[in-house]
C-alpha cells in the first residue's frame, strides 16, 4: 500500500482538531498523495474550534478540500467578532465535491433534484431520511451523527448508495476518518485519544449484494 493513492474522508469535527491530526498521523497521509475531503462543521461543541480552523486551513493550502457545513454557516451570521478573521476562508468553501463515483456533502443530497441544483440550505441541513441514492453514485455525508441512523455508536452507517460518517465527535463519541479508496474506518474517542482503532467496512452494502 507505500504510494497508494487514497480517497479520504472526514465530517464533524467540532473543535476537536487535535483528534483529526492524530488520525491523519495514524494513517500515515500525505498531501502529496492522498485525497482528503472534510466535510464541514469544523467548529462548536469541542476544546478548541479557532485551533481546529487553523489546522483545515492548513490542510486545505497543502491540497485537501473543505466544505462548509451548517455551524461554519451559522458562525458567518452572528455577532461573534473572531469571525470577522475567518470570513474569507468561510466564504470560499464549496458545498459539494465530486470525485467519482463519490459525491461528498455536509448534510445530504434533495430527493429529485439534479446535483447542479442542489440549494445551500440542503446540502448542509437537510434531515437524513430525504436522503436517497443518485444512480452510480455514492453520497458521503455527515451532519447526523450515526447513533441516530441505528448505528452502532461511533461507527459509521452504511447503506446501499450511501456513508454516513459522522460518528458523534460533537455528542462526545468519536471521531472518525474513512478511507473510502481500502473500506477501513479510523476511529478515535473524544475521552480517550491514546488509541486509533482501525475496522473494515462492508463494501458490499454501499454498492449492492451483487457486487463484492
Amino acid at each position: 500500500m507505500k504510494n497508494q493513492k487514497r480517497i479520504l474522508a472526514i465530517s464533524d469535527i467540532h473543535g476537536n482538531g487535535h483528534l483529526l491530526t492524530k488520525l491523519l498521523q495514524a494513517t500515515n497521509y500525505s498531501p502529496t498523495i492522498d485525497r482528503l475531503i472534510m466535510l464541514g462543521d469544523y467548529i462548536n461543541k469541542g476544546p478548541n474550534s479557532i485551533g481546529t480552523l487553523q489546522t483545515i486551513h492548513a490542510l486545505r493550502e497543502e491540497g485537501a478540500v473543505a466544505l462548509a457545513g451548517n455551524n461554519e454557516l451559522k458562525w458567518l451570521n452572528s455577532e461573534d467578532r473572531d469571525v470577522d478573521d475567518w470570513r474569507p476562508f468561510l466564504k470560499s468553501l464549496p458545498f459539494l465535491k465530486e470525485i467519482d463515483p463519490f459525491v461528498f456533502v455536509h448534510a445530504g443530497l434533495k430527493k429529485g433534484v439534479p446535483l447542479h441544483k442542489q440549494q445551500m440550505e440542503d446540502l448542509t441541513g437537510i434531515h437524513t431520511p430525504s436522503i436517497e441514492s443518485f444512480p452510480e453514485k455514492i453520497v458521503v455525508f455527515g451532519h447526523t451523527p450515526t447513533f441516530r441512523l441505528r448505528s452502532d455508536v461511533g461507527r459509521v452507517w452504511l447503506s446501499k448508495g450511501m456513508i454516513g460518517i459522522d460518528t458523534g465527535a460533537g455528542h462526545g463519541y468519536h471521531l472518525s476518518l474513512v478511507d473510502l479508496t481500502n473500506w477501513i474506518a479510523y476511529a478515535v474517542s473524544t475521552h480517550d485519544s491514546k488509541q486509533v482503532e482501525a475496522y473494515s467496512l462492508q463494501k458490499q452494502i454501499v454498492f449492492g449484494h451483487d457486487q463484492e
